[in-house]
């Protein structure tokens, strides 16, 4: 070190030495960084999906505690989930070919209501819209006949009310803990070419049309 030639030789050395590794970290480095950024902006696309859902549930669900009387809304969500059982019925052109006794078996479970005394009037249906019909006027029937069985119908309509809160509280949070589930699922998939991102869009759209159907039958049902 006290020979100043020797010492700027070794200078620079080290200096030539320390250039490829100083542009090595600085490649890592910048690598770490673009992988860091892939991931938060995934986590913020993942997160917009379920916050998609969060925005229709709540709003949903504000608009039942601003609505003193939500009977109107019970009676649509009758006359739709009555619609959709008949839809699913009626599913050729052939009255014969429609699966009766799996619709009866809904009906039954929804209403509580003795198959005896509705078969022969829902299988006599010949066309979708006599399907139909016939399915909204048993349900529409069935339903008054329960409100009347309350005097009060101040405390019907508040019955109303708490059960479609409460319905829609539980199968929420259900619903929350599937997402989760299917986040952690289709991670999976990127070994099978697929991609993750997309493949949760997709089950989430369905699992959310699903979440839906179950809150209005789940409610009418209660």
């Amino acid at each position: 070190f006290f020979n100043d030639t020797a010492t700027t030789e070794i200078y620079t050395l080290s200096l030539h030495d320390a250039l490829p590794i100083s542009r090595s970290i600085e490649s890592a480095q910048k690598k770490v960084e673009g992988r860091n950024f892939d991931i938060r902006k995934h986590l913020v696309e993942y997160d917009d999906v379920m916050n998609k859902h969060r925005m229709i549930v709540y709003s949903r669900r504000r608009n039942i505690l601003k609505n003193e009387n939500i009977h109107e809304s019970i009676i649509d969500l009758l006359k739709k989930v009555s619609i959709n059982m008949a839809h699913s019925t009626a599913i050729s052109k052939r009255p014969q070919e429609w699966p009766f006794e799996k619709l009866i078996e809904d009906i039954q479970a929804l209403t509580g209501v003795p198959p005896d005394s509705f078969r022969e009037h829902i299988i006599s249906s010949q066309t979708p819209q006599d399907l139909e019909e016939k399915v909204v006027d048993l349900l529409s029937t069935t339903f008054s006949n329960r409100q009347e069985t309350l005097a009060n119908d101040e405390l019907f309509f508040n019955v109303e009310k708490q059960v479609y809160l409460r319905t829609i509280d539980r199968l929420w949070m259900e619903h929350i803990d599937s997402m989760m589930r299917l986040r952690e699922q289709v991670s999976f998939r990127g070994y099978a070419q697929k991609d993750p991102l997309v493949e949760y869009k997709n089950d989430g759209f369905s699992m959310f049309e699903k979440l839906i159907l179950n809150i209005q039958s789940n409610t009418l049902q209660t």
